[in-house]
C-alpha cells in the first residue's frame, strides 16, 4: 500500500475558522456597544464583557475554590463541541456539508450589594447579570448582518439554537457565586478534504465541420503530454 496525499495537510477545517469568527465578532460588536453607550451618557459597563476561546474551566477566572469572587466583568468563553455531516447536501469525494455546534458559555459572579436600603445576594445579581450577556451576545449573533457569519462561500446559515442557564461546578461543587447561560450556536458549514490530482496522459483536440448537405465532421488530433 502506498501514500496517496503527498503534500502536508496544514489547513484550518472550516469549524475552527467559523469558531474563531464567532469569537471575533463578538469582541467587535461589544467594544463597539460599549462606545455607543458611553456616547449616549448610559453606563459603558451594563454592555461590557470579556470573550475567551476554548477555556476547559473559564469559571475559575471569576470565582476561586472558596467562593470568593475574583472578578465582576462577565466573560463569555465560545468553543466548539461537534459536527454532524448532512448527507443529503454532501458528496462523497469533495465537499461534505455539516451541522457544527458552538457554545458560547456566559459566566458572571457577584459579591452581595447593598441597593436602596436592601441586601441584594450575589447569586440573584449574578444571574440577572448573565441574562444580559447571553441577550447581548443572542442579538449579536442573530443579527441580519451575521446571517452567513460573513463567510458566504464557507457559511450557508447561522442559528442561535438554545440558551439555558446553568450553575457551573467548581471542584465538585456548584459555585456559589457565579451563575452561567449556555447560548448554543447552529452553522451550517461546507468543509473540504483532500482530493487526487488526475494525471494528463494525452491531449486531444480537433474541429467541427458541416457538409452541405448537414452531415457533420469531426477532425481528430492527439497531442503527447509532458507525462
Amino acid at each position: 500500500m502506498s501514500v496517496k496525499i503527498d503534500y502536508l495537510i496544514n489547513k484550518q477545517d472550516n469549524f475552527e475558522i467559523v469558531r474563531d469568527k464567532i469569537a471575533s465578532i463578538l469582541a467587535l460588536e461589544v467594544a463597539n456597544q460599549v462606545y455607543l453607550a458611553g456616547q449616549e451618557g448610559e453606563e459603558s459597563t451594563d454592555w461590557d464583557f470579556d470573550i475567551y476561546l476554548e477555556r476547559s474551566n473559564p469559571w475559575e477566572l471569576v470565582e476561586d475554590t472558596d467562593g470568593n469572587v475574583l472578578r465582576q466583568t462577565p466573560l463569555v468563553n465560545v468553543y466548539y463541541e461537534s459536527s454532524t455531516i448532512s448527507p443529503g447536501m454532501s458528496d462523497s469525494v469533495e465537499r461534505q456539508t455539516y451541522d457544527v455546534v458552538i457554545n458560547i458559555d456566559c459566566l458572571s459572579a457577584k459579591n452581595n450589594k447593598l441597593v436602596d436600603g436592601e441586601i441584594k445576594k450575589g447569586d440573584e445579581l449574578a444571574s440577572l447579570d448573565v441574562q444580559r450577556v447571553a441577550r447581548l451576545v443572542r442579538n449579536i449573533i442573530a443579527s441580519a448582518f451575521y446571517r452567513k457569519l460573513e463567510m458566504p462561500t464557507i457559511v450557508h446559515e447561522r442559528v442561535v439554537h438554545s440558551i439555558t442557564m446553568f450553575q457551573p461546578n467548581i471542584n465538585d461543587r456548584p459555585a456559589q457565586a457565579c451563575i452561567g447561560a449556555r447560548v448554543v450556536v447552529n452553522v451550517s458549514i461546507n468543509e473540504y478534504s483532500p482530493q487526487a490530482v488526475p494525471e494528463t496522459i494525452d491531449i486531444v483536440g480537433g474541429t467541427i465541420t458541416r457538409g452541405d448537405d448537414g452531415l457533420v465532421y469531426c477532425n481528430l488530433r492527439f497531442e503527447e503530454s509532458d507525462t
